[in-house]
């Protein structure tokens, strides 16, 4: 005599069809996955990776005991999904739909049954066992994935900004093609931001405050995280930022200062160069905020050039001993007084 197990089962197996257009429409019904259903290709797409997952799942259920192997079509979704930039919240989502579809299906192939409803609770703690698995694979092949873009776009910024600084614009049309690729769009008022960012009372910056910095500076931009052009530099961020508009550079990054002392305290410090709209500027820009940084203090953390900056100030910072000379040395004698420093 066949068992409830077996026969409930093959109940399953023989509305497979029904189950996944059952699992398909739930998703269409979705404002998030509406626009995926309307696609042929994808529909497809989704069809078969259902019949695999279910095929699967019946072998597991079987066997006793699940392959990881077997799961390696999970993976490639997954990784598949990292490259065309769909959110891991809308994988899963879909994900979980379907697994909730098929164990309303399971509910109703056990029927009013006793021995086949036991089966059927029996069989709704399989499917949390698997989709433990399915999903843990999905998570981490798609975060192995973008990780894996992230440091490659990352080792792609710090080899052009070095291109940029070291040997200039060069060829146009194939550098500003690269460079729009990586956040620097030609035709857009941008600026140069340098932060430098570390623990107070530590001449050493720290990694993780300077990356904490990296982040937030991302996220203030409004632009999206895999196309901010951003460097994290061994003692300091540069940033590209938009000169004006609804996030201007200063005010952007008056927010992200606030953002990363809320989390410690820290010295935060930052340098903005003059607006630039191609690659030619870049350069000029750069050295500004370079010189902007410079004058930055505790009690001015943010500073503006060339527009905060005075030339006696820069002359001051820039000049070391040399400035010196521009003050006579009887005045210099006369200041060490300290009532006539007092009196001026």
């Amino acid at each position: 005599m066949e068992s409830a197990k077996e026969q409930l089962l093959e109940r399953l197996e023989s509305q497979v069809g029904l189950e996944l257009e059952e699992i398909a429409q739930a998703i269409s019904g979705t404002d998030d996955f509406g626009p995926w259903c309307d696609d042929r290709d994808l529909r497809q797409e989704l069809g078969d990776l259902g019949r695999l997952h279910l095929q699967t799942f019946f072998r597991f259920v079987r066997q006793g005991s699940l392959d990881i192997s077997a799961l390696d079509f999970v993976r490639h979704r997954s990784v598949q999904r990292a490259h065309e930039m769909v959110p891991l919240a809308s994988t899963l989502h879909a994900y979980f739909i379907g697994v909730r579809a098929f164990s309303d299906a399971i509910v109703r192939a056990a029927g009013t049954d006793r021995a086949l409803r036991e089966e059927a609770l029996l069989l709704l703690v399989r499917v949390a066992d698997y989709s433990a698995v399915a999903v843990m694979l999905m998570v981490e092949s798609y975060n192995e994935t973008v990780q894996g873009k992230r440091a490659d776009r990352e080792a792609d910024r710090r080899d052009l900004l070095q291109e940029l600084l070291t040997r200039g614009p060069g060829e146009r049309g194939s550098l500003a093609r690269r460079a729009a690729a990586l956040g620097l769009e030609a035709g857009r008022s941008q600026v140069v931001a340098i932060t430098r960012v570390g623990p107070s009372g530590s001449s050493d910056p720290s990694p993780l405050t300077r990356r904490c910095a990296a982040e937030a500076l991302a996220r203030a931009s409004g632009r999206d995280p895999s196309h901010a052009f951003i460097v994290v530099r061994s003692d300091d961020v540069v940033a590209v930022l938009d000169a004006a508009g609804d996030r201007p550079a200063c005010t952007l990054v008056e927010h992200v200062q606030e953002h990363v002392r809320s989390r410690g305290t820290v010295n935060f410090t930052c340098g903005i160069g003059t607006p630039f709209s191609s690659l030619e500027g870049f350069h000029a820009s750069h050295e500004e905020a370079r010189r902007a940084l410079r004058r930055c203090s505790a009690r001015r953390p943010i500073i503006s050039s060339p527009d905060e900056i005075t030339l006696f100030e820069d002359l001051a910072i820039t000049s070391g001993e040399a400035v010196r000379r521009l003050i006579p040395a009887r005045t210099r004698q006369a200041l060490q007084d300290p009532e006539l420093r007092s009196t001026l």
